[in-house]
């Protein structure tokens, strides 16, 4: 059994949606040949209980919070780690935007950064792995495998600095920081994933260089994690969308399209709220009601409370439709729900303008997306709505979107970068760290 080490700041049974993916490959890659040492925060941060049952059977170390840093915080009362707690990242903060471009686990790197070294070291790991963001994960992986003289593997789960909605929390001079740190990091890299096509050629295109040390690996679900499949909705149930998450109502742009989009179906079909309802999970705020009752939606909304992706199928796969929602610049990355979605087995309903989505759902037989107009959005339901009894099979073979094909895909990336020996780059020799610490 070969050992990589897999810096992953997010691990089950955190609730962030980062701790999937990395758990997904924590299950599968040992039955390829490669054993995670895993390194990660304290188990009580973020931590969802119910996710307990599945943290695998592999070396787990958790010690990516130490120092100063936690020793403050610790004395002035733990911080609260709840199921949903947040975490802002990227040192955005509010009002204004931030200085730096760093998240907040960052504080903990130079006492963390040792005790990772020694425990690669002792379990004698041939590559180091990061699954990322949070951006912090990485400067530590680099670091680390600068010091040890080993392969490193960037797994950016999601873009950084060209991601609009990151960049729009930055002030100019964070901006010009990500970007040094972020061509820093990537110069470090023997192999960089990512996941999505759309973010492997934007960043081919904005880094040259990547073109051959690069490639994706899709978000994925295991089938074996989730609860049985219910039986579909019977013939007297409501016609039931939802919405798998958080839908800020207050917010403008795609969620608006999608409350107009439902409230027009339902009035052309005069369809009260006992016959047709929009379910949202999750938190439920008074800006929600708010909003809702401005876009005329209110009555056919439901709230439901959060439910681990896990248990998610039981709920999910007793709608009549699920949806996702994405606003008009994301266009680089998939929604996780997307494959929470695949699990249920319910046709997918999404309000998006990326292309890959659309393909997706189209080669799998799915779903469909639609355009972000509540005409467009009006007319899909009401299809969807005459066909609701219809029975509901993919079209497409789902095994390329499970979790055993990305392992696969992982274990060659792990297999190149360990094949290339010393697989450090001389340019992480220096310190990322201490470069930080002198902007």
């Amino acid at each position: 059994m070969r050992r990589y080490l897999m810096i992953s700041p997010h691990f089950v049974p955190s609730a962030r949606v980062g701790a999937k993916r990395a758990l997904h490959h924590a299950r599968h890659t040992p039955g390829l040949g490669w054993e995670p040492v895993v390194v990660t925060l304290p188990v009580w941060m973020l931590r969802d209980a119910a996710l307990d049952a599945v943290v695998p059977e592999v070396p787990i170390h958790r010690v990516l919070r130490a120092g100063p840093a936690a020793w403050l915080e610790d004395a002035r009362g733990r911080p609260k780690g709840g199921e949903r707690a947040p975490m802002r990242f990227y040192g955005a903060s509010e009002p204004g935007r931030s200085l730096l471009p760093y998240d907040r686990l960052t504080k903990y790197l130079l006492w963390s950064y040792p005790r990772v070294c020694r425990i690669a070291r002792a379990t004698r790991c041939e590559v180091v792995y990061v699954n990322a963001p949070p951006v912090s994960g990485s400067l530590l992986g680099a670091r680390v495998a600068a010091r040890l003289k080993l392969p490193l593997v960037l797994d950016l789960r999601d873009p950084w600095t060209l991601d609009r909605g990151y960049r729009a929390a930055w002030t100019p001079l964070a901006a010009r920081v990500a970007e040094r740190t972020e061509r820093r990091l990537l110069a470090c890299a023997d192999r960089v994933v990512f996941n999505t096509e759309a973010a492997l050629e934007a960043h081919r295109n904005a880094y040259p260089d990547l073109a051959g040390r690069s490639t994706f690996i899709r978000n994925c679900y295991d089938p074996d994690l989730y609860d049985p499949l219910p039986p579909p909705p019977r013939r007297d149930a409501p016609f039931t969308v939802a919405y798998y998450g958080h839908l800020r109502a207050s917010s403008v742009g795609t969620a608006a399209v999608l409350f107009e989009g439902f409230r027009r179906f339902a009035s052309a079909r005069a369809l009260s709220p006992a016959d047709a309802r929009l379910v949202l999970f999750g938190e439920h705020t008074t800006a929600d009601d708010r909003a809702l009752e401005e876009h005329g939606a209110a009555e056919h909304v439901r709230f439901h409370p959060w439910v681990p992706f896990t248990r998610s199928r039981a709920v999910l796969g007793r709608a009549h439709v699920l949806c996702d929602v994405a606003g008009p610049t994301r266009l680089l990355q998939i929604h996780a729900k997307i494959f929470d979605y695949l699990a249920a087995g319910r046709p997918i309903l999404s309000l998006s303008k990326n292309p890959e989505v659309d393909r997706l759902l189209r080669d799998t037989g799915t779903g469909r997306c639609v355009a972000q107009d509540p005409a467009a959005v009006a007319g899909a339901l009401d299809r969807l709505y005459v066909a609701r009894h219809d029975p509901f099979r993919p079209a497409g073979d789902l095994s390329d979107y499970q979790a055993p094909a990305a392992a696969r895909a992982l274990v060659e990336v792990l297999a190149r970068a360990a094949a290339q020996g010393e697989g450090a780059s001389p340019r992480a020799s220096a310190s990322i760290i201490a470069a930080m610490a002198r902007k």
